[in-house]
């Protein structure tokens, strides 16, 4: 059976799902270059067709993450809640009714946009399937990790009005979901709302609220986070008002104030620590009572690592998986994998890498770099050069094989560097147009992570994916410090051969030269654009200076020839 899975949300893209595997998955920014592209996703749909040697035509089912039409079991809750609010505060009424209003009338017209847009692109009258918003989160959660029964938690802004749901799943029962919020308590907009409120872009520059919560005070601030949302009665509750809005602008009056008057490191450590205690509170309910210990998690809240760190230590959780690709370009694989269980089909569990994207052989990249007129040549042992060019402290982009599907750089669209001085933070990302307190991640050779990361285990499958941090060890500080942030954290990538080959031999080569089992890997990208996908858009990020030398396909480049 073949599905395809889109989503037109931002980051839209699509998968495609064909003898109960994911085939290939990619999204729109990587083709258009404009980062987190909102449009229709026509090359990620060709593309993904194509790498499926397949057409529209055969397609059996297309399947989208999100309009699903609202569940009525939903509706006397949020009329509920509702009535709660107005009661204690009767000027949320309007807040209530223009988030609503926003997003029924939001969905209503890019539902009607999605059908038309895929019947021009060919769709006819095969089946089309809207599966809800946060159950596509849940399937990507569950279905691709490697667990037989789990609590799955999915946590983002909105989508199909909740912004929260827990449900238990099972190989044998599937998933069931027991308990959501509404996208009026949404941890999603609380914390988009600090990342605008601090002049950054929400729904884009959440990372970097993250990154700077590690330079503040979460005391300092903790009382305006508890006025905007609270844990009230075993649950999450917002004030809605002048405290807090399930919107990203304007940020509202109170807390624009607290804002103006407080150093911006303490607010995002005040935001921070919130939203860890407000969910492993939520965590902490089900544990007790369900007694699951593993967990899977999706949405964009869990592109938060220092939260998912924060949820593996909790009492009580045995091991956690967040799906790599987290957040809602991640919906329409949630979506196909639903309509694969809903049509008496079961995907090969677990998933065990992303590299889900295009490659390019070096019969395509080869006129390319004679188009873009660098100096190059066919190297044989590109893993040792690699190694050799990190020894000489180059900066090295690392293009190979099939692009990784989600958010990170998992070493086949890699800047790659030595992580032994910690000034690389400062250099490295002006060199990259980057935050500068933002840190950068290490991968790690898999049979030493446990001497680098205290309490990691071997069966820790969220560090195969750059997904959760780590309290480093001694050794990890004083051998790789430019990768430990400076709360004495990291975020890595554990790498065994078996998942890439070449890759996992520039680490090994380079571990022999200098005993060190960490490397920094970066996403290959200047600032505020999307990872590059093609040969083109490496040689683009070259000329800008952005790396030192390119190993792309079995080619090294340079530099540009001499005029």
């Amino acid at each position: 059976m073949k599905i395809l899975g889109i989503t037109s949300a931002p980051d839209s893209g699509a998968a495609l799902i064909d003898d109960n595997r994911i085939v290939a998955a990619a999204n729109e920014e990587r083709f258009t270059r404009v980062k987190l592209h909102r449009i229709f996703p026509v090359n990620s749909i060709n593309y993904v067709l194509s790498q499926g040697n397949t057409s529209m035509d055969e397609i059996d089912v297309v399947a989208s993450g999100a309009w699903k039409g609202y569940n009525p079991k939903v509706l006397p809750g949020i009329l509920d809640r509702s009535l709660e609010s107005f009661s204690k505060n009767p000027e949320s009424k309007k807040v209530i009714m223009d988030r609503f209003n926003v997003s029924l009338d939001s969905d209503a017209e890019q539902k009607k946009d999605f059908i038309a847009s895929l019947k021009k692109e060919g769709w006819k009258s095969k089946k089309l399937m809207f599966v809800d918003h946060h159950l596509s989160h849940a399937y990507t959660a569950f279905y691709c990790s490697p667990f037989k029964e789990a609590l799955v938690l999915t946590i983002d802004g909105r989508g199909d009005l909740k912004s929260l749901t827990m449900s238990i799943a099972s190989e044998s029962e599937g998933i069931r979901e027991i308990d959501w919020l509404s996208e009026l308590d949404s941890l999603g907009y609380y914390y988009g709302i600090i990342t605008a409120g601090l002049g950054f872009k929400p729904h884009r520059h959440e990372g970097k609220i993250t990154g700077l919560a590690a330079y503040g005070d979460p005391a300092k601030c903790l009382s305006a986070m508890k006025s905007m949302i609270s844990w009230d009665k075993e649950r999450i509750v917002s004030n809605l008002g002048d405290w807090y809005k399930p919107f990203f602008k304007p940020t509202p009056d109170n807390l624009a104030r607290e804002i103006s008057s407080n150093k911006r490191e303490d607010i995002a450590a005040s935001c921070q620590y919130w939203l860890e205690q407000l969910v492993c509170n939520y965590i902490k309910r089900f544990l007790k009572e369900y007694n699951i210990g593993n967990l899977c998690l999706s949405g964009g809240v869990f592109a938060n690592v220092k939260l998912n760190q924060r949820i593996k230590d909790l009492p009580g959780v045995e091991n956690v998986y967040i799906h790599p690709h987290m957040g809602d370009g991640g919906v329409g694989t949630g979506a196909a994998l639903y309509a694969l269980y809903h049509n008496n089909g079961e995907l090969k569990r677990p998933l065990k890498n992303v590299y889900l994207g295009p490659s390019f052989s070096n019969e395509e990249i080869e006129p390319v770099l004679k188009k873009f007129g660098v100096s190059y040549q066919e190297v044989n042992d590109k893993a040792r050069l690699a190694a050799e060019l990190l020894e000489k402290n180059k900066v090295v982009g690392w293009f190979q094989g099939r692009m990784e599907y989600g958010p990170r750089a998992l070493g086949n669209r890699s800047i790659l560097f030595p992580a032994i001085d910690p000034k690389v933070n400062d250099f490295l990302n002006k060199r990259l147009h980057r935050t500068e307190f933002m840190p950068f991640a290490p991968v790690t050779l898999f049979d030493k992570a446990s001497l680098l990361y205290s309490g990691w285990k071997n069966n820790h499958i969220a560090s195969n994916f750059m997904t959760m941090c780590y309290d480093c060890t001694d050794k990890m500080k004083d051998e790789t410090p430019a990768v430990v942030h400076v709360d004495g954290t990291a975020r890595p990538q554990t790498i065994i051969r078996e998942d890439n080959p070449d890759y996992y031999d520039v680490l090994n080569e380079y571990y022999k030269k200098t005993k060190l089992a960490s490397i920094i890997n970066t996403s290959f990208n200047d600032h505020e654009e999307p990872i590059v996908c093609s040969p083109e858009d490496a040689l683009n990020s070259f000329l800008k200076d952005n790396v030192d030398r390119l190993i792309i396909g079995d080619f090294l480049v340079e530099g540009q020839k001499s005029k």
